[in-house]
């Protein structure tokens, strides 16, 4: 065991040894006072954070008990999933102390009043009519057959025949120039309508008579008109033929016409007798000379002179004196006096009519 100095000898001795472990240059007040200053931090900044967590647990607990409760039927709470991004850092010579940090707060959005859903009514989309193009019309076709040749006074007859590809409706309307300057015919005209769309077709024969007055060559002009010439579809068509009309005869003797027309009264009106359904009897201011009769003509045709209706009578060249025609079953006659052939070879004469 070694000696230990006491007394003086040992302060010395103790300030050698620690002259000895001492670090060069080192000021031990100087480490001490560092210290201090580090714990004094540190206690500081330990104070600081829990300061913190105690404000964030009152914030926490404000908001809970200050917010609304959500009916949970109204509010869909959308979750997604998110990553805390990961930072990546250079290690720091200077080790800070760790700081609390508060954890998210999620705020709560109260829901606005639930009100119920406006009706809407949606129209539906318009939607543009097919377009199409109408089919073009087909030209309706109209034939005329007629006799080369007719006798003046007799009955001449003209086939119609229209054929149409595209017709509707009703048969057409057909009106004749018959190019007679005594008589003319009456064409009834039917009710018809217009025509706008193409229909499945038709056609049809329809016959037209007349009596001629007048002798010569005739260009007959006739006239087709369907849809009363109304509408897309409607057409008007066209179509002459031409005859000769000879003159009257009463087998081998020479003969004329006479144009009887139907007496009107005062009102304008006609007798109800239709002329053609009469018995013809011209009688002669001569006794000597017996009457000349002539039956009724038939078909019973609406034929009209310059007048009003009208019939056509074939008699003897030279007859002279009164035409008479009367009705079977009735007792009315209407008569008029013929005039001379001389003056008129086509005679027109208007009837009186007495019952």
């Amino acid at each position: 065991m070694s000696d230990l100095p006491v007394g003086q000898d040992a302060l010395a001795a103790r300030a050698a040894l620690l002259d000895r472990v001492a670090a060069p240059r080192l000021d031990v007040d100087a480490a001490r006072a560092r210290v201090e200053g580090l714990r004094a931090a540190r206690r500081r900044v330990r104070r600081g954070a829990a300061l913190t967590c105690a404000a964030v647990v009152v914030v926490l607990a404000l908001g809970w008990a200050l917010q609304d409760r959500p009916d949970p039927d109204q509010v869909v709470a959308d979750r997604e999933d998110t990553e805390a991004p990961t930072t990546t850092g250079y290690p720091s010579t200077t080790t800070t102390p760790a700081t609390s940090v508060a954890p998210p707060v999620e705020a709560s959005i109260a829901p606005a009043t639930s009100q119920p859903p406006a009706a809407v009514t949606t129209a539906p989309p318009l939607t543009a009519a097919p377009t199409s193009t109408p089919a073009p019309n087909q030209v309706m076709r109209v034939e005329l057959r007629a006799p080369a040749t007719a006798a003046a006074g007799e009955t001449v007859s003209i086939d119609v025949d229209w054929v149409d590809a595209d017709h509707d409706g009703d048969p057409p309307a057909i009106s004749i120039d018959w190019a007679d300057p005594a008589v003319s015919s009456l064409d009834l005209v039917p009710p018809t309508r217009r025509c706008d769309a193409p229909g499945p077709g038709g056609g049809g024969l329809e016959r037209r008579s007349f009596r001629y007055a007048s002798p010569g060559p005739k260009q007959v002009r006739v006239t087709v008109r369907s849809c009363g010439g109304e509408g897309a579809y409607a057409e008007t068509i066209t179509a002459t033929t031409t005859l000769v009309v000879t003159e009257p005869r009463l087998g081998d003797e020479p003969a004329r016409t006479v144009v009887a027309v139907a007496p009107r009264a005062a009102d304008g009106t006609v007798p109800p007798e239709v002329l053609d359904d009469a018995v013809a009897t011209v009688r002669s201011p001569d006794p000597l000379i017996a009457p000349f009769v002539r039956p009724p003509r038939t078909p019973a045709l609406a034929q009209y002179g310059t007048s009003g209706p009208a019939t056509v009578v074939v008699v003897p060249a030279s007859a002279q004196g009164t035409l008479q025609l009367t009705w079977e079953g009735s007792s009315c006659v209407s008569s008029a006096e013929l005039p001379a052939a001389a003056v008129a070879p086509v005679g027109t004469v208007v009837l009186a009519r007495s019952c």
